[in-house]
């Protein structure tokens, strides 16, 4: 992931109907407010990045992804579970850092959630 701030960013849209989350999440993302922005993420068929691995369950209610970062050199897995919500060019990612999967969107101030905002740039 790459900090894109200070460059133009242009949006795409793509047609994603007949696609399962899966096909239609594949592409190139940045992070929009609320939060820190201009970050790129490319996501493909098993990765976000080069060291994140993902895993989506697009039937769960509501929908979850699991991420997995593996640091091949200190030979450490850390996983984080959460929850996403894909509308079309948008991807709102939201999880906890060490605790339960949330269970609903928006997070829970008392809680330790994050949120992260997408927008799909190809």
């Amino acid at each position: 992931m790459s900090n894109n701030v200070g460059r133009s960013i242009s949006f795409v849209s793509i047609d994603v109907t007949d696609m399962s989350d899966h096909q239609a999440i594949q592409g190139e993302w940045v992070s929009i407010a609320p939060g820190p922005s201009g970050y790129r993420f490319p996501i493909g068929p098993e990765l976000i990045g080069s060291k994140l691995r993902y895993q989506l369950d697009e039937d769960a209610s509501p929908k979850q992804i699991d991420v997995e970062h593996r640091d091949p050199g200190a030979r450490t897995r850390t996983a984080v579970t959460g929850i996403y919500e894909l509308a079309g060019d948008s991807l709102k990612i939201q999880w906890t850092n060490g605790g339960d999967r949330p269970s609903q969107f928006p997070p829970d101030a008392a809680g330790d959630s994050r949120v992260l905002f997408l927008k799909r740039v190809r």
